[in-house]
């Protein structure tokens, strides 16, 4: 079990984001993972941004660079 930088234990169960990813060149797939405010909230964005256009475009799937960044 991880711990909290108190010390306090850190409960295993947490809310999760996965998203599957597949490398446009080498169809490679790749699994994203956060449980982090940042991360929960990068998700959300994707999900809100592709969830406008889908039901225009039910046979496409976005095409996005991954980046990072701070806060």
């Amino acid at each position: 079990m991880g711990r909290w930088p108190d010390g306090q234990p850190r409960d295993p169960w947490q809310f999760s984001s996965y998203l599957l990813f597949k490398a446009s060149k080498s169809g490679e797939l790749y699994t994203f993972t956060s449980s982090s405010k940042g991360g929960l909230d990068a998700v959300g964005a994707l999900c809100k941004a592709y969830g406008s256009v889908m039901a225009q475009r039910p046979d496409e799937y976005p095409v996005i660079e991954l980046d990072s960044g701070g806060y």
